[in-house]
């Protein structure tokens, strides 16, 4: 039971990790799109 709860929290800690990774990668993306919508 405990080892699949530690693997279930993993799992949660890596798709924390993607969507931050994702979200950091729109935000800092966005000010180019910003730029290239504007033009």
């Amino acid at each position: 039971m405990n080892r699949i709860v530690s693997k279930w929290r993993i799992n949660i800690n890596a798709q924390v990790e993607l969507v931050a990774y994702l979200l950091m990668s729109f935000l800092w993306c966005f000010p180019e799109i910003n730029w290239m919508l504007k033009t």
